[in-house]
């Protein structure tokens, strides 16, 4: 097997675009000028176990904000449930879905408002919404994370000072009732000196050996563990060194415990010093063994551009790592006027693999959740805000057998499918002059269209409006990419 293949999609993606119908394209359109739709905090997608995944986002409904929640069937991301709550204060909002010590399905929101925390968790009772489960309010600054635990809620945040920063680490009961609580400050920046400092990631996890609370940097792969009974700090395993030699971490978008060590993706930069002292910014996973000060790390992706991740999730079972970003990605602003694919990498014991997903207006993906079926399930951002002022969410589901692993060289990775979406008209880039054929499948995988393409533009005026799965051959393999028809 070779280090550095490509996904080839044997079958078919199956999406769905959030509030409409998959066929009814315009009814997906929300304004960009009403949605927040670049903070993390506001938009949370979810996975419930076996047979659903979710949305929770914040809109702007004039006069008010209103949350709304989707729950989609992961069979054929179909609308299970909808739920809408109006009003919602504006500011900053966290919101996590968790099942609690009974396994029902809860909702933790946070608004942070008046200089104090507004907790609400909903519960889902039956086909309901049960919206005053727990009700509590915590003033001072604002807390960020969360994690739910037997029965309590784990809160943490941050306080910034003149010289310094203070984490706040706190317990709190379902009924609102503080039982623990810890700070800790640290100085410097940007490089600090304390192990919980301004850039540890708000939400904690718990170790698989000891079930104790593990903090992780958003820089490097530095860990941190804390006493869930005491909150007291009882090891640490930090680098500082951020920015020295040719390959650095930067940002750790997200990380995985297992009972070896700890696991971080993100993105980190590749000094390119033939091209001058400049660097690329590109996707990383790096793995600490529990203990050690050492960091095993490595990156990928196309030097001479920027491509950025932004998820990162493991199959713990398969030990398989998924890191979904965006390519290019030059500069860290969502909604920058970019032509932007969703970039996909699989790590395993075989290898490194890759695919482009969309293209090419912008797509930027949030998340990414391998199912314990085996499938692979996206949500991501679409949006022409520097054209028409216009955003869609997008569920994507990657089917677990339509992804297979095939030799480097043997796929044709130059053909490009453009422009996406399209009105009338399919433009294929051929490098090379071989015949291609092209087949275009509906969302249900019904085959609508198979022609072979001997000129480098394809009259598809005879779809309706919709997602559609375009798939091109040539002697060098195969390219396979979601195509938008708009009206």
């Amino acid at each position: 097997m070779k280090t550095s293949t490509t996904l080839f999609w044997a079958s078919l993606l199956s999406c769905f675009t959030i509030g409409a119908r998959a066929q009814q394209l315009t009814e997906a359109v929300i304004s960009a000028g009403k949605v927040s739709t670049f903070s993390y905090e506001v938009v949370q997608p979810f996975d419930l176990a076996d047979s659903l995944v979710g949305v929770m986002y914040i809109r702007k409904n004039t006069p008010q904000w209103q949350q709304e929640i989707y729950l989609y069937r992961k069979q054929d991301l179909s609308l299970f449930k909808k739920w809408v709550h109006s009003p919602v204060n504006s500011g900053p909002v966290a919101q996590r879905a968790f099942q609690n010590a009974q396994q029902e399905l809860c909702f933790y929101t946070n608004s942070y408002y008046g200089d104090v925390n507004h907790i609400n968790i909903s519960r889902v009772n039956g086909a309901t919404l049960d919206r005053n489960y727990v009700n509590f309010q915590v003033p001072g600054h604002y807390r960020k994370g969360f994690l739910y635990v037997n029965g309590e809620l784990v809160l943490t945040g941050r306080a910034q000072g003149p010289d310094l920063d203070t984490i706040h680490l706190e317990v709190y009961d379902l009924n609102g009732q503080r039982l623990r609580h810890k700070s800790y400050t640290s100085t410097g920046d940007p490089f600090p000196d304390g192990p919980l400092n301004t850039y540890t990631i708000s939400d904690p996890k718990l170790h698989p050996l000891s079930g104790e609370l593990v903090f992780v940097e958003g820089r490097g792969c530095n860990y941190t563990i804390v006493s869930l009974n005491s909150l007291d700090i009882l090891e640490s395993q930090r680098d500082t060194n951020y920015f020295g030699g040719t390959e650095q971490l930067l940002g750790t978008v997200n990380f995985e415990l297992t009972p070896q060590g700890v696991e971080c993706g993100g993105f980190g930069w590749s000094r390119d010093y033939p091209v001058g002292n400049d660097f690329d910014l590109q996707f990383h996973h790096a793995f600490r063994q529990w203990g050690d000060t050492n960091v095993t790390k490595s990156l990928m992706g196309p030097h001479q551009v920027d491509n950025i991740a932004r998820d990162f999730k493991m199959d713990k079972a398969l030990a398989t790592r998924f890191l979904a970003g965006a390519l290019p990605f030059d500069g860290y602003n969502i909604p920058k006027a970019e032509q932007r694919e969703v970039l996909l990498y699989r790590l395993n014991v075989h290898g490194t693999d890759s695919i482009l997903l969309y293209g090419q207006k912008n797509h930027v993906p949030y998340w990414i959740h391998p199912d314990e079926g085996g499938d692979v399930f996206l949500f991501s951002t679409y949006t022409e805000s520097w054209t028409t002022d216009t955003t869609y969410y997008l569920f994507t589901k990657i089917p677990g057998f339509a992804i297979s692993l095939i030799e480097e060289g043997k796929t044709q990775g130059s053909i490009e499918l453009y422009p996406n979406p399209t009105t009338d008209y399919l433009h294929i880039d051929r490098l090379r002059e071989e015949v291609l054929q092209m087949e275009i499948y509906s969302q249900s995988g019904q085959l609508l269209k198979s022609t072979p393409v001997t000129q480098d533009l394809v009259d598809i005026r005879d779809l309706s409006p919709g997602l559609y799965i375009v798939v091109v051959t040539n002697p060098q393999g195969q390219r396979s990419q979601v195509l938008v028809k708009k009206e």
